[in-house]
């Protein structure tokens, strides 16, 4: 009996005194494989070829140059913060190419360079990645995390050209479908023919307009094929390649806090925030077609002209959005641009005013020049607000994916950009 109680005494004292592992408070997250922002407290990002302006696309060449990611935090502090790549199939799901395949540097990457904002009201922190480019073609994904934590911060796209065919594309007006309200992009792709290439099989075109990824045309298949050539013709007559032209971007300019910039009504500014309000728009469905500014078709531009332009100066601020249009009961407006990643969620969302009946919408942007545009979350997103004019000028590429047969990835050999006013 004393051996026993002796026995199972023992056997208490080892069980409490086993270590008890560290949990993590933390919850685990899931890579999303698009423009996504995992924490609330992100800033602007910007992603850009190191040798090009921060509003060019996230495009680059396999044997160019590297490529930028610069964003903000909104918070006073530094965080040790790394980035990995992920290859991607051409419809955004994880490919099987393993990362020693596409860089030669192990993959994981840190910052090169940080700043904290300077006597701001918003206070953040700015981080930038210099990151090489890889050897293989595609679709990519470059996810921040918290070294420290696990958290993840942002995910962003990446495509990585390597050039082994030719396109050519040109946009027309259509002259089946509502002629006057879209574009239509027709391409042509010349190849090595002793590549053994057969198009119908490895060849997948993907077309954006103005690099927005949510409306993209994809699933095409050739009109013409002269395989003894290295020659495919994708030139339709259904409307298969067609875009809603959309209108002109609005834009807006708080560069500076300071006076009035384009189309700010009034700069308010308290001990605690800055308000911009923009000038309250109209529809333009109704109205004919002009071209007063040259847009940015949808991008914006970082831009302090207060303080000598120094970064770590520039302002966070309170953009107040408003639509002079009586309520809709069946479908959501949305203030949309390459600010919000062309994105429509509760955040962009705009809300009826029965007092000053108009819609309106406030959003947190770092100072510059920004355009914007009115959709909704019908199919043809602009038809409600802003209308489709087939003069509109938008821009355009189409990115050429290839599935060899003996890899389990898709690669992109052809890559160009047009806009439709050239």
């Amino acid at each position: 009996m004393f051996n026993s109680t002796f026995l199972i005494f023992s056997l208490i004292l080892l069980i409490g005194c086993v270590p008890v592992s560290h949990q993590s408070s933390t919850p685990k997250q899931n890579v999303v494989y698009d423009n996504f922002d995992y924490t609330e407290n992100v800033g602007i990002a910007l992603v850009y070829p190191k040798n090009l302006s921060s509003n060019s696309y996230a495009v680059i060449n396999s044997s160019g140059s590297n490529i930028i990611l610069n964003f903000d935090l909104l918070e006073n502090n530094y965080r040790n913060l790394t980035l990995s790549m992920a290859h991607c199939n051409r419809n955004w799901e994880p490919s099987s190419l393993m990362a020693v395949r596409f860089l030669d540097t192990y993959n994981e990457f840190n910052t090169i360079n940080y700043y904290f904002s300077a006597n701001t009201l918003v206070d953040y922190t700015n981080y930038i990645f210099d990151l090489p480019a890889p050897k293989i073609s595609g679709n990519y994904i470059l996810t921040v995390k918290d070294e420290n934590s696990g958290e993840l911060i942002l995910s962003r796209k990446l495509i990585v050209i390597v050039k082994k065919a030719n396109v050519t594309a040109d946009v027309n007006q259509n002259s089946n479908i509502n002629r006057r309200q879209n574009q239509e992009i027709d391409f042509s792709i010349t190849y090595d023919p002793k590549l053994n290439i057969v198009p119908l099989r490895d060849f997948f075109p993907v077309i954006l307009q103005n690099h927005i990824w949510d409306t993209q045309l994809s699933k095409l298949k050739p009109n013409l094929i002269r395989a003894d050539e290295g020659y495919v013709e994708y030139d339709f007559f259904n409307g298969e390649n067609i875009f809603p032209a959309g209108n002109e971007y609005r834009s807006f300019d708080i560069s500076t806090i300071e006076f009035r910039g384009m189309n700010i009504d009034l700069v308010n500014k308290t001990p605690n925030h800055i308000q911009a309000f923009v000038s309250p728009d109209r529809p333009r469905t109704d109205l004919a077609y002009s071209q007063i500014n040259q847009d940015l078709n949808g991008q914006f531009l970082i831009r302090n002209n207060d303080f000598n332009g120094t970064n770590d100066r520039n302002e966070y601020i309170q953009v107040m959005f408003e639509l002079k249009k009586q309520p809709v009961t069946h479908e959501e407006i949305y203030v949309f641009g390459a600010f919000n990643n062309f994105k429509k969620n509760s955040e962009n969302m705009m809300r009826y005013d029965q007092t000053t009946g108009s819609y309106k919408a406030n959003l947190l942007l770092k100072q510059g020049i920004f355009d914007y545009m009115y959709v909704t979350d019908n199919a043809n997103q602009y038809e409600t607000i802003e209308g489709n004019f087939f003069e509109t000028r938008n821009q355009y590429e189409v990115i050429i994916y290839y599935r060899n047969p003996l890899n389990g990835y898709d690669e992109i050999i052809g890559y160009t950009s047009i806009s439709s006013r050239n």
